[in-house]
């Protein structure tokens, strides 16, 4: 059998694919958001063997180990994942450049720590 895709290349993918949906130019952002929410925590558990998809932000954040990742990539996924939370469970209305913003930061966020 060909070998299996990478995970961070299957992940970028997965974020290119929602990027084409243009959910946020028809000013759904729940939906976006929760796939957004969705892929990124799918990554986590994959990638650092967390129960991402079960727990909530403050429970991924405090899973990590603390060495599982620098500064900057930690305070990016926390940002980027409570942005998330506050667009699906706060009726949050984001900026209009939020969507294009938490897409390249969900790609950052793979490249800088794919395995």
């Amino acid at each position: 059998p060909p070998p299996a895709t990478p995970l961070h290349e299957a992940v970028l993918a997965q974020l290119l694919d929602l990027h084409q949906k243009k959910y946020c130019a028809a000013g759904q952002y729940v939906p976006f958001y929760a796939d957004l929410s969705l892929i990124v925590r799918t990554y986590l558990e994959r990638r650092y063997a967390l129960p991402a998809l079960e727990s909530t932000t403050r429970e991924i954040m405090s899973s990590l180990p603390p060495d599982a990742l620098p500064a900057p990539q930690r305070d990016a996924l926390r940002g980027l994942l409570q942005e998330a939370d506050l667009a699906k469970y706060a009726d949050r209305q984001p900026p209009p450049q939020a969507c294009e913003n938490a897409l390249a930061a969900a790609r950052r966020f793979v490249l800088a720590t794919q395995g």
